[in-house]
């Protein structure tokens, strides 16, 4: 558990002192998954989207969306492939929300 909060306080750290948005979400979306999945040694990224900007009636950034897809163990063990939105706020600083829209297992 300790290991998991320091990387995260890490990640948090490296994605504030990081100007490139792409790193910076990547960074975020890393820890979140890092903190959420079953298995989070078993991660493993494939695959980023661009990013995407949600703008206010009044042209200011609500918030970013990015599509990643990547493998990692479920429940069962199995391997899988997920394809997945993340909502991240308009700082880059915390991820607001994510949704897997696909699964794939491999035994």
């Amino acid at each position: 558990m300790k290991r998991k909060i320091y990387f995260s306080v890490l990640g948090i750290l490296l994605a504030a002192c990081s100007s490139n948005p792409d790193e910076k979400a990547k960074i975020l979306i890393k820890n979140y998954l890092d903190t959420t999945l079953i298995d989070s040694e078993s991660y493993e990224p494939l695959k980023y989207g661009s990013i995407d900007t949600v703008f206010t009636k009044q042209g200011g950034v609500k918030y970013f969306n990015l599509s990643h897809s990547f493998k990692a163990k479920n429940d069962s063990g199995a391997s899988a492939t997920y394809i997945s939105s993340f909502k991240i706020d308009s700082t880059f600083s915390e991820v607001l929300s994510y949704v897997s829209f696909q699964q794939r297992v491999f035994n």
